[in-house]
């Protein structure tokens, strides 16, 4: 868990709120892959499968982050519209009102200009 914080103060070192669930929801994860894996290797099956596997463990974690990800309302990652057009006014609103909520400056962003 040390390098994870350590990863966090690197990669959001300007940016407290986006560490802190990057954290959390690290943290939360990690928790809850640890036993489903441990489930899943002592099984003969699953075992022979990940056998060969490029860090299974890894791959669950990153897969639980994601579902974290999709359940939390403000993720601080990801703005993305509902319809199927090219509507990027409702991201930029959303993305400032996450921003609006914590009472951080909404920073530049490339992908919304």
């Amino acid at each position: 868990m040390k390098m994870v914080q350590l990863e966090a103060e690197n990669l959001y070192a300007e940016r407290p709120k986006e560490k802190e669930y990057f954290l959390k929801s690290y943290e939360k994860c990690r928790q809850k892959t640890q036993p489903q894996f441990n489930l899943l290797k002592s099984t003969p099956g699953v075992k022979s499968l990940l056998n060969n596997a490029c860090r299974p463990y890894f791959m669950l974690l990153h897969m639980c982050v994601m579902d974290y990800h999709h359940k939390n309302e403000c993720p601080y990652f990801r703005w993305e519209s509902s319809s199927k057009g090219d509507d990027r006014s409702s991201c930029k609103k959303a993305r400032a009102k996450c921003y609006e909520i914590d009472g951080l400056p909404v920073p530049e962003n490339e992908y919304f200009e």
